[in-house]
């Protein structure tokens, strides 16, 4: 899997965006094994162990009750939104 991300450079005349595939490799901070099983996860899937919960926000809307509940992994500090409720989106990253 490529790893990659946006970095912004800034100089007084001038922004750009670089692409830069090398450099995330030292700098984006890996999932841990257990987060890794989240992404693209549904909304019944439940927390795993290291999952600390952060915030709780219950939404009522004329569709039904959502509820997002926020996460953060005490192994490789990855925050999660997780979604329920009849049209959540599950995990979210």
């Amino acid at each position: 899997m490529n790893k990659c991300y946006w970095e912004l450079k800034e100089s007084s005349h001038n922004r750009k965006k670089i692409y830069n595939m090398e450099n995330a490799k030292k700098t984006e901070n890996p999932l841990c094994d257990s987060c890794r099983k989240l992404v693209g996860a549904g909304r019944h899937t439940k927390p795993h162990s290291n999952l600390e919960k952060t915030n709780f926000n219950p939404i009522k809307s004329m569709h039904g009750s959502v509820d997002e509940t926020d996460y953060t992994c005490r192994v490789c500090e990855k925050k999660w939104l997780h979604e329920t409720g009849s049209y959540g989106q599950g995990w979210v990253g």
